[in-house]
């Protein structure tokens, strides 16, 4: 994901721990509830929906999103290329 967000025309944090993942859509570092929630939600929905309509469902404003241990690389892999193909569509 990392590399998708480095690649993409718009700034994007990623928060992690272990299998847990955030990602917010602004250029500042999210440290604190209220850094988070100043993220740009209309991207922050585009997206949301853009995953949804390829049948992945993320935790509602993208965060507190986790991968669990049924999944294997095809999933994860999917989910990289849905998150790409949002960007693309809605953010750039």
């Amino acid at each position: 994901l990392n590399h998708i967000f480095i690649h993409s025309s718009t700034p994007v944090q990623v928060a992690c721990s272990a299998s847990t993942f955030s990602f917010y859509f602004t250029e500042h570092p999210v440290r604190t509830y209220r850094d988070s929630v100043a993220s740009d939600q209309v991207k922050v929905h585009q997206v949301f929906l853009a995953l949804l309509d390829q049948g992945y469902y993320l935790g509602n404003g993208l965060g507190m999103n986790c991968l669990s241990l049924p999944m294997n690389e095809t999933h994860i892999d999917g989910l990289i290329q849905a998150i790409e193909n949002a960007l693309e569509v809605f953010v750039e």
